[in-house]
């Protein structure tokens, strides 16, 4: 069955600030932001080519999880194993996860905890917010929507998201988008049928 994946994206807000005051400073920061989103993606991406992988290609990958993460996780990223491993909150090699389920247990919390920080101090970005303040940086090829992973934030993001949604900061299409498919790793073609039915409009890649 034809499944579509859709990623988390993610960003910021500062305490006490105007909304103006916000998209000042992430105009501002808009590089270093963009690159710990880029990040974030990478890792979210590699668990979702988990997902599409068959139950043999699970298992092989699992039991050589270290060979697999340096060559297709680490491998594949435009940043360094220390920056992978300093994001992951890895400070000795030995703790690096030892197989798919501490990996993407990892992945998931820490990008939770990083979405929420960063949309404290910067509000929540929508794709044109991003394009605005980051579109002079090559964006990578995948739709800002926002999907909720299962991770142990997720009543904390649940109430982030509906408060940016009324601040105006979360647009109406992806707040329609994060109800449909909180708490999901995949979409199914069924969920997209239903979304579309609800309104979505997507946003493919380029």
């Amino acid at each position: 069955m034809k499944r579509a994946i859709f990623f988390i994206v993610f960003l910021f807000s500062f305490c006490g600030f105007s909304q103006s005051e916000k998209d000042s400073l992430f105009a501002r920061e808009a590089c270093e932001i963009y690159n710990k989103l880029e990040l974030m993606h990478h890792l979210d991406a590699c668990i979702a080519n988990y997902y599409l992988m068959t139950e043999e290609e699970r298992i092989k990958s699992n039991q050589t999880f270290l060979y697999y993460y340096q060559r297709n996780i680490v491998g594949t990223c435009v940043f360094s194993s220390a920056d992978i491993l300093s994001y992951l909150e890895v400070y000795v090699e030995k703790d690096i996860p030892q197989g798919w389920s501490a990996f993407i247990d990892r992945v998931y919390n820490v990008n939770a905890k990083n979405l929420l920080a960063l949309t404290d101090k910067y509000g929540y970005p929508s794709f044109n917010k991003i394009e605005k303040y980051a579109g002079k940086y090559d964006m990578p090829n995948f739709s800002i929507v926002f999907a909720l992973r299962k991770n142990r934030y997720r009543k904390d993001i649940k109430k982030m998201i509906h408060k940016e949604y009324k601040k105006g900061n979360v647009t109406e299409n992806e707040y329609l988008i994060f109800k449909a498919i909180a708490g999901k790793d995949v979409i199914a073609e069924k969920d997209v049928k239903k979304m579309k039915d609800m309104g979505v409009e997507f946003i493919y890649p380029k």
